[in-house]
């Protein structure tokens, strides 16, 4: 909350301490950026910095490029600004980027990856998905890409929930037997090692790397398609400029007439009856992903939940819609 309010105290206490390691995900660096001035910048040496780790869901080129780009005034070496992978279970870090390297971008065939499989493309173009890699996992780390239905390791070229055992993965939760099962308890098919940690992230392997796709309970699967909810976001902020970056959700939900359908949750700024934003973020969506929007919400600044590492929380979103238009009665999910 504190950061939230005044993002600048981060980076003023890595130049008064000389930091030389930190962590963010995207809406951390987003906030740096639209809080600050070029006075402010300016002000500071951030020279120090040897690692800045952006440990999103995914991690967005975008806001790395903004961020470098209005950080060099403050001398922030572009070089430091790398991706990384971890999360609360692991306490924290799993993966994370090589600084020797400037752009570890992966380009994917979107109708291919809507069905589970890793084609390869050159760059981008229509009907291509970027993701950058999330890095190299960290010594004495065990990784590995597994079917989430069958507990077997996932063919090579395909999409698989992300596995973990490494020395800093804990035991399990606190007072949680039944949810520490289901997380820590993860057995191979025909492997008698274990237990690992399942991530609940879609992930594949790229020269060693890890490659998160999106979470395996968020994924949307309308008419066959496994469609990623980050994707679909990142149309809807950049559809209109009245949307917030990093502010909005997408997740399932069923018509009338019982079939899964796409829905959108979006922060704004300024007034919530924004007819024009609405027909901004389903005109561009369909375009898109050929798509109709069922329902688009518009909410105030940090109206959809995140958790305390900044993660979206999509489940309990949905739960807000369906109150908000009075879609029955569904408690907001607990992470």
């Amino acid at each position: 909350a504190a950061f939230i309010r005044r993002p600048m105290t981060w980076l003023r206490a890595i130049d008064r301490y000389r930091g030389t390691h930190s962590y963010s995900p995207n809406f951390g660096y987003d906030l740096c950026v639209e809080r600050s001035t070029e006075q402010d910048r300016a002000e500071l040496d951030l020279s120090c910095v040897e690692v800045l780790i952006n440990g999103a869901e995914p991690v967005r080129r975008t806001t790395r490029d903004r961020f470098v780009s209005a950080f060099a005034a403050s001398k922030f070496p572009p070089e430091a600004h790398c991706s990384g992978y971890g999360l609360a279970e692991s306490s924290v870090l799993v993966s994370a980027g090589r600084n020797d390297r400037e752009d570890p971008v992966v380009f994917l065939d979107a109708a291919a990856l809507e069905q589970g499989q890793i084609v390869f493309r050159s760059g981008p173009d229509q009907g291509v998905r970027e993701v950058l890699s999330d890095g190299i996992p960290g010594p004495g780390y065990d990784v590995r890409i597994v079917d989430p239905g069958t507990g077997a390791e996932a063919a090579p070229g395909t999409v698989g929930e992300l596995w973990v055992r490494g020395p800093s993965v804990c035991p399990g939760y606190w007072r949680r037997d039944e949810e520490t099962r289901a997380a820590f308890g993860g057995v191979l098919d025909g492997d008698d090692g274990g237990p690992y940690l399942r991530t609940g992230d879609l992930a594949f392997m790229h020269d060693g790397e890890i490659v998160i796709c999106g979470r395996w309970k968020d994924l949307i699967v309308i008419r066959g398609r496994n469609l990623y909810p980050h994707d679909i976001e990142l149309t809807a902020e950049l559809a209109h400029e009245s949307v917030r970056s990093g502010g909005s959700a997408a997740f399932a939900a069923e018509d009338a007439e019982g079939r899964e359908t796409l829905v959108i949750v979006a922060e704004v700024d300024g007034e919530l009856e924004q007819p024009d934003v609405v027909a901004a973020i389903s005109g561009a969506v369909l375009q898109e992903f050929e798509l109709h929007v069922m329902d688009v919400l518009l909410v105030a600044p940090r109206g959809i939940p995140k958790t305390s590492s900044g993660k979206k929380q999509r489940r309990a979103t949905r739960a807000l819609w369906r109150q908000a238009r009075g879609v029955g009665v569904e408690a907001p999910a607990s992470v």
